[in-house]
Parts: structure tokens; C-alpha cells; sequence
């Protein structure tokens, strides 16, 4: 049965034949709800009536024929049109598919060839306004989507590409509409080994847990992109190939992110092995150094004692020598444990550096050339003069033997630094800086250099590269830094030196200049 609202415009310009179409259309239960004969009307009667269909004559009264009619009607109202016509010449019938018309009725037609022509054509309208609406929610929901998308068909030229793939590329999508994919593209996305083997379609889990390894895009401008992605190839319902489609998500700043998270989970182990050796270390620091005052004051009660002249003078002596050493051992790991014993003053480190210059002349090779380097401004800093000494020789003491026996040269600097919340610049060796002014003081050499793995443990105590250890040494720097509230920054790469810059917290009163006398519990 027709469906009685349907609604359909007729278009002649014989009234005898209109009339006619209109008696049959009216029997077959459509609605009529205008008749023309003029082609200069139609466009506006359509817009007004909304017709679910016209059936148009090709010859038309007027300037404006039925193919030139029908051509804006469908384009830009998208209303299905039927031919109806006494012609069927070649030359018309070619100039009418143009149009995309529905159907084509020959005159004189008989009211059942009428009535299927029109069944059919709305029905292939009804399914075609479905095709359009299909492409036009998948059309919206690619072009919203995150993920780059490209497809190709079967020359693997260049036929979509969403807004996300133009954001990905960098590129306007119709500068690369129609071009190779391969142009576009890096390899591994569109081939497939061990390497760069896409994630399949069932990896929808793996994706979620991030369990995938981003690959490295480099794109024609330059920049580069972790990305991921997955490729599959777009089949008809034979299993031909029509091309491909590849789905590639930018995961720059994922990864970004979580190399950022471990490298601050990477600081905070860091921070707290530190932490828990230096516990470890004061303490067994403390009782052990009273173990040592009960051997020294029982070994200088036995020196007294005995006669100048008894052989046990000398192990006595030895006795006393290693003590000594023992008790130097025991004030660096109080040192390194924060628990030392601090002399502080008001100076500015360019002072402090030139009253250790010669001492420092003398440590340094022949081999090696020196140089000094201070800032315009150097605030002063509430420091111990004896531990920035020890500072400044276990750094120079670090250079020397990195550059060994080649010509290198090692620079002393000192300067300023104002230190915001937000300064991603620098990162410390452990903890981090409150917000304020800070003056530095900076060793740095052209020797051989460390490497990420030997960098992340120099202030563990006792690391050493050498093949003979020498005590705490940079542990000790450590310790002391942290008792005077400063920080380390390291700097260093294989071949290239190294760089330590040690900041202290600029001392607010510089006028004053007492010595105190305290111990960081």
C-alpha cells in the first residue's frame, strides 16, 4: 500500500496530462498538494510544501527547463525527483542523470508503472537519506575524536584525514588530501615487523594499562611525537580491499608525564635512602665516637704512665695515630648525617675561595689550568668556613682525577641565583630549594665524565669509582650542604665533564657578623 502521506509535487506544462497525473495520484492515496507548469516556480513551491517527491516534465514553459529544476531541488532540498517525459533521445536522457534523478517514466505510462516508480523511489530515498545520515554521525565522531585518523584507498593515496590528524601532522589536511600515504607517514605505521608492530584491535585492555611502547615520530618540521597506533585494512563484503585506515594516538604528553613521575619517584628513593643512611650513619657515628674517646684518653693515661724510654711508646703511639683517624672517619659521617657540628659567619664565597687560593694552587697538576670565575653579585651566606674548605677540596680533589693525566682545565665560580616555586630548571641532587635568594659556588671540569647510573650514586657513602676507596667524600659534601639548609645541582655526561654547583641560602643581615656555635638534630 502507498503511504497516504506522501506528499507529491507535479510538474507539467500540458493541463490535460497534470490533470490526469493528479486524478491518478489522488486515487492511489498520495497527496497533491500543488500542480506547475513554469520551472521558475518550483524551487520556491518545494520549499514551501516540503514534497516527499516531484514529478517533473523535462520540457518546461518558461526559461527554466525540468533538469535545470530538478538540479536545485535535490542539490540544495534534497528532494528525490521523477522524470516524467514523451522524450528518450540519448542526448536527454544523459543531460537528466546528471541530476541523480529517482526514476524515469516514459509518456504515456499506465497508473500501476506510476505507482511502483514512486514506491521505489521513496523507498530508495528513505534508504539513501539513512546512508547520509550514517556517513554524516561517523563523519562527526571521527572528526571529534582524539586519535589521528587516515584513510587510504587502494593506490594508498590520501583520501580522510580528521582535524586530530592535522593537529598531529601540523599540516592542513588539504595540502595532504590525495597524496601517497608513504609521503605523509613514517614507515612504521604503515609496515609491520618485531620493531614497530601495530596494536592490534584486541589490545583495547593493553592500551588502557598502558602497556605499549610509544615509537618516536619525527615529523617534516622537525619535532618529534611519541605516538601509538592501529592499522587495519577496509574490506568490501567480497573481502577486497578498499584500502586502509590507521588510528595513530598522540602520546607525547603521557609519556612526558610518566618519565617526569619517575624521575620525581626516582628522587623521592633517592631522598629517603639518603635519609635512612644518614640516621644510620649519625648514630653509629655517635657510639662509636665514644668508643673512640675512652681508647684515646686511656692512650695518652699509658703514654704518661709509662717511661719515654719503653718500647711500648711506640704501639702506643700507632694506637694514638689510627685513633685519629678513626675519629676524622667518624666526623664525616656526622658530617653526612647532619648530626656535625657547625661554625658559622656571614661571608660572601669569592672571599672565602681567595683565602684558600694558594692551598688550592697547590693541589692542582701541572697538566691542568685553572681558572676563577665570580659573579657581579655574590650575597653573603651564614657558612662554616672549615666545611666549605672541605667542600671545595673533595670537588677539585673529584676533577683532578677525572681529567687525569690529559690537558684539561677546572673553573671555580661563584655567583647568585634567585630561586622561584616554579623553577623547573633546576633539578637537586636531594630535596629541593625554598623560594628565595641564593648565592652558589660552582666546580667544573672537562674530564671524563658520568654516566646516568654512576651520577644516581656519588652520595651514597663509600661509592667510589676508584679501585681504593677514600672515605664518605661526596657523602660528606652532602651531609654538610643539607646542615647549611643548601642544595647540590649535578651536571654531567660521558666525555663531556662535569658540574657542581652547591647553593646556599643568602643571609639576610649581612651587616651582622658573630660567630655562633650550633648542631643540626
Amino acid at each position: 500500500m502507498p503511504d497516504p502521506k506522501a506528499k507529491i509535487i507535479v510538474v507539467e506544462d500540458e493541463r490535460i496530462v497534470a490533470w490526469d497525473i493528479q486524478q491518478k495520484l489522488e486515487r492511489m492515496g498520495y497527496e497533491v498538494p500543488s500542480v506547475l507548469s513554469e520551472g521558475e516556480v518550483v524551487f520556491q513551491k518545494a520549499k514551501e510544501y516540503k514534497p516527499d517527491l516531484i514529478l517533473m516534465d523535462i520540457h518546461l514553459l518558461g526559461q527554466v527547463n525540468g533538469i535545470e529544476a530538478a538540479r536545485r531541488v535535490y542539490h540544495e532540498l534534497n528532494i528525490p525527483v521523477v522524470y516524467i517525459t514523451a522524450y528518450s533521445d540519448d542526448d536527454t536522457i544523459n543531460r537528466a542523470k546528471l541530476t541523480e534523478p529517482f526514476g524515469y517514466l516514459l509518456k504515456p505510462f499506465e497508473e500501476r508503472e506510476l505507482r511502483t516508480t514512486i514506491e521505489i523511489s521513496l523507498h530508495k530515498h528513505k534508504i539513501e537519506q539513512k546512508l547520509r545520515e550514517s556517513e554524516k554521525w561517523f563523519s562527526t565522531t571521527l572528526s571529534s575524536i582524539g586519535e589521528a585518523v587516515f584513510a587510504t584507498d587502494t593506490e594508498d593515496l590520501l583520501k580522510f584525514v580528521n582535524p586530530s590528524g592535522e593537529d598531529l601532522l601540523e599540516q592542513d589536511a588539504k595540502k595532504l588530501l590525495g597524496k601517497p600515504i608513504a609521503e605523509i607517514l613514517p614507515e612504521f605505521l604503515l609496515t609491520e615487523s618485531e620493531e614497530h608492530k601495530p596494536i592490534t584491535l584486541d589490545s583495547k585492555t593493553a592500551i588502557a594499562q598502558k602497556k605499549f611502547k610509544p615509537f618516536v615520530m619525527k615529523l617534516k618540521n622537525g619535532n618529534e611525537k611519541y605516538v601509538m597506533h592501529v592499522r587495519s585494512p577496509i574490506l568490501d563484503h567480497r573481502e577486497n580491499r578498499l584500502g586502509t585506515a590507521i588510528v595513530v594516538r598522540d602520546v607525547t604528553r603521557e609519556k612526558l608525564q610518566d618519565d617526569e613521575w619517575q624521575k620525581l619517584n626516582d628522587r623521592l628513593l633517592r631522598t629517603q635512602k639518603l635519609e635512612s643512611l644518614s640516621i644510620l650513619a649519625g648514630g653509629v657515628a655517635k657510639d662509636f665516637n665514644d668508643v673512640l674517646k675512652s681508647i684515646m684518653s686511656n692512650t695518652d693515661m699509658a703514654m704518661i704512665e709509662l717511661p719515654q724510654t719503653s718500647d711500648s711508646q711506640t704501639y702506643l703511639k700507632k694506637i694514638e695515630e689510627t685513633t685519629i683517624r678513626a675519629t676524622e672517619l667518624t666526623n664525616q659521617m656526622l658530617a653526612y648525617s647532619g648530626h656535625g657540628s657547625f661554625i658559622v659567619q656571614s661571608i660572601e664565597l669569592p672571599e672565602i675561595i681567595n683565602q684558600m687560593s694558594h692551598l688550592i694552587d697547590s693541589t692542582i697538576p701541572e697538566n691542568i689550568r685553572l681558572n676563577y670565575n665570580y659573579g657581579l653579585q655574590s650575597p653573603q651566606v651564614r657558612v662554616d668556613i672549615t666545611h666549605i674548605r672541605q667542600i671545595m677540596l673533595n670537588l677539585l680533589n673529584n676533577s683532578v682525577e677525572a681529567i687525569g693525566d690529559e690537558q684539561g682545565q677546572i673553573t671555580i665560580a661563584s655567583g647568585s641565583r634567585m630561586i622561584n616555586e616554579y623553577d623547573e630548571a633546576i633539578e637537586f641532587a636531594q630535596g629541593d630549594l625554598l623560594p628565595g635568594l641564593y648565592a652558589f659556588l660552582e666546580v667544573r671540569d672537562n674530564g671524563c665524565g658520568m654516566d646516568e647510573e654512576t651520577e644516581g650514586k656519588i652520595f651514597d657513602p663509600f661509592f667510589t669509582t676508584k679501585l681504593v676507596g677514600r672515605g664518605l667524600g661526596l657523602a660528606a659534601v652532602l651531609g654538610i650542604v643539607r646542615g647549611l639548609e643548601g642544595a647540590i645541582q649535578v651536571a654531567s655526561a660521558p666525555g663531556k665533564g662535569s658540574r657542581f654547583r652547591i647553593y646556599f641560602p643568602s643571609h639576610s643581615n649581612p651587616d651582622e657578623m658573630d660567630v655562633i656555635t650550633f648542631r643540626n638534630e
